[in-house]
Parts: structure tokens; C-alpha cells; sequence
């Protein structure tokens, strides 16, 4: 199953063995937490808003048709901070819809984050350094939205030798390493071909292309038939720009990507720009562990633990991780990268002796 960023941190502390489970939980009572009985959280104006408030067994709550920014809250005693210190707050999502929530202290003078993108149930968390003596309030980001939490925990990390920052970094790190050496978090973007126009770069429909580091195919697709383009290298471009701007239609035909920016020849007219898109397959450049399929995360969180016994002075473990790290990046490219068929001459079959003889006759 694939990790959050937060259960990847939690990963990265287990191999370090400095769990948020050996911090003291701030929140005093249990019931705040787990629900298992009542507890000191309190609908404000959810179900007035013609929205929903219900905490037996968990925390589900939803917005009313014109409930944004409806809430309900959990008092300060409940949650306390201190001003100036570094929390992290965790929970369990077991279920959401819309744009998600946002939480705020209890006052709602401080946001400590927002769910808005957490589709996936799972674990989650925020951290941030308290402005306010504490208090949750939990903030419908849009109307109709619903939400069910569960397991809330707080617990202060300035006792930590390694802050969540500083991991949230390293697998960061760790994840844009692997995309860029690897090639293997792969996707498809579409863009409207324009008349006249090359390169395409990083703007509007075209934003995909600023993390593009390689494309495997560009295929024009109109609603009557596909046509893949041929891939040239950049230098040869020099050899193609030569035609004269018209709006006479030109069938694109060479693609080619320099300084991620994608050259299309020759340039679409009219015709092509109203006929179809461009749909391309490109290996991407990410630090977002969550972008990365589940059987390599382990690789990032690797990194980061060798990174946090870097800092700990632990140079001959974090080495041996290192390694293990680069070693694997190598292996997983080999295997299901560089094996791939890359170019047309590799379709061709090749002549035999005899048939070799007899054409040079």
C-alpha cells in the first residue's frame, strides 16, 4: 500500500528508532482523541448550516450547500501548546469528499493545515511551530464537503534530534534523486497544439513539461485516427526550422526535447490546431514520495535515513544505506528502463548473409 508523507516520516523514525510513540501525547484525554466516549469537541454552526455533526465511534462531519467555513472546534485545555514551540498533530482519515478541511487553533487566528488533495484514507499530519496557547477548530474548506477523523494525536518536537522538517527534506531529496536517475515515475499529459507555434514550455496546459526529462512518444490524436511523431535529437532542429510562417497546414510530423521545452515540426497550421491534441508519454521529475508507485518508496525513506545518521555522525551506517540506495536506483533503471526498446532501427529487421550478397550483385 502506498505511504503518505507522513507515514513515510514515521517510516524514516522507525528505522531511527525515534518514534513519535516515545513522545509524550499532549492531549490529555482519550476520548478527545479516540472518540470512545463523549468528548470535548463541539459542533458550532455545522448543523445549523444545514450540514452534519457526529462523534460516536469517530469524527464525521460534513458542510451544508452553503456551509463554507462552518466548523466545529475542540477546546484549548484539550490541546494545549505552548507559543513558539514545534507540534506535530496527526490523525487517521477515513473517509472525505470536496476539497477537504482546514484546521486552525481554536480561535482560528493560526491555520495549521488543510486536507484539501488527501483523497486516499490513511494517516496524516501537520507541523507547525504554535502562535497560540492551542484549541483545534476544524473548517469546512467548501460547502458540501465531508470528512470522518479518527486517532488524533499532538505531541511537541523540539525534544527531537531530528525535526520533521528536516526529514520532510530529505525524502524530498531522496524522491527527486530517484525520479531523475531512474526515469520510472512516468505520465501523460495532453497539449493544445497552437498555430505557428514551438517550443511548448512550462505554461498553462503545458506546466507538465517543466518536470519532463525524458519523452517516450508524442501522438497526435485527432478524433479519426492516431500519428505518432518521430523523435529527432536537438541539434537537428537547425535542419528543420526553415519554414516559411502560413497559416497552410502542416502535418506535425518531428518532435524533439531541449532545455524541457518540446519542439514540434513541422509547425501546426489551422487545420491540425483545430483537428486534434498532442498527447505525451514522459518520464517526470518529482520530490513527492506519494508520486512514486508503492514498491519504490522504500527507496527515499532510505535516503532519508541515511541523511538523519549523517547528522548523528553515524558515517559508516548511513555509507552502507547510501549505497544500498544508489545500488537499487541502478538495478531498478536496468531492469525496467534501459531493457525497452528505444529507437525505429530496433523494428528493423536485418538482412541476411545471402540476402546481403545478392544485393550487392
Amino acid at each position: 500500500m502506498a505511504l503518505t508523507l507522513a507515514e513515510s516520516i514515521i517510516q524514516v523514525r522507525r528505522n531511527l528508532n525515534e518514534t513519535y510513540e516515545n513522545l509524550t501525547e499532549l492531549m490529555p484525554n482519550q476520548v478527545d482523541r479516540d472518540f470512545s466516549a463523549a468528548s470535548a469537541w463541539a459542533d458550532v454552526d455545522l448543523v445549523s448550516g444545514s450540514g452534519a455533526y457526529n462523534e460516536t465511534d469517530d469524527l464525521t462531519i460534513s458542510a451544508g450547500a452553503a456551509g463554507v467555513n462552518d466548523y466545529c472546534t475542540l477546546a484549548v485545555a484539550s490541546c494545549p501548546t505552548t507559543i513558539g514551540k514545534q507540534y506535530r498533530l496527526s490523525f487517521d482519515i477515513t473517509a472525505q469528499t470536496g476539497v477537504g478541511w482546514g484546521f486552525q487553533s481554536f480561535g482560528g487566528t493560526h491555520v495549521l493545515g488543510s486536507t484539501a488533495g488527501y483523497s486516499a484514507a490513511g494517516r496524516y499530519s501537520f507541523t507547525f511551530r504554535a502562535l497560540t496557547t492551542g484549541g483545534l477548530r476544524i473548517v469546512a474548506n467548501a460547502n458540501s464537503v465531508t470528512g470522518t477523523f479518527d486517532n488524533f494525536s499532538l505531541v511537541c518536537l523540539d525534544n527531537c534530534f531530528w525535526s520533521d522538517d528536516e526529514i520532510t527534506s530529505w525524502l524530498q531529496e531522496g524522491t527527486r534523486v530517484f525520479s531523475s536517475k531512474s526515469l520510472l515515475v512516468e505520465s501523460i499529459g495532453t497539449i493544445s497544439p497552437m498555430i505557428l507555434t514551438t517550443p511548448y514550455y512550462d505554461s498553462g496546459d503545458e506546466t507538465f513539461l517543466g518536470t519532463a526529462l525524458e519523452i517516450y512518444a508524442v501522438i497526435y490524436n485527432t478524433t479519426t485516427y492516431y500519428k505518432g511523431l518521430v523523435k529527432i535529437h536537438p541539434r537537428q532542429i537547425g535542419n528543420l526550422a526553415k519554414q516559411t510562417p502560413s497559416t497552410t497546414s502542416q502535418p506535425p510530423k518531428y518532435y524533439c526535447l531541449f532545455n524541457r521545452q518540446l519542439y514540434i515540426f513541422p509547425l501546426a497550421g489551422a487545420a491540425e490546431v483545430s483537428a486534434g491534441t498532442l498527447d505525451i508519454l514522459y518520464a517526470a521529475e518529482t520530490d513527492n514520495i506519494t508520486d512514486l508507485a508503492d514498491e519504490y518508496q522504500h527507496l527515499p525513506i532510505t535516503y532519508a535515513t541515511a541523511k538523519a545518521l549523517q547528522k548523528d555522525q553515524k558515517f559508516g551506517q548511513a555509507g552502507v544505506l547510501m549505497q544500498q540506495f544508489y545500488q537499487e536506483i541502478s538495478f531498478e533503471r536496468s531492469d525496467k528502463h534501459e531493457r525497452e526498446v528505444d529507437t525505429i532501427d530496433d523494428f528493423k529487421i536485418k538482412a541476411t548473409a545471402g540476402a546481403q550478397q545478392n544485393a550487392r550483385r
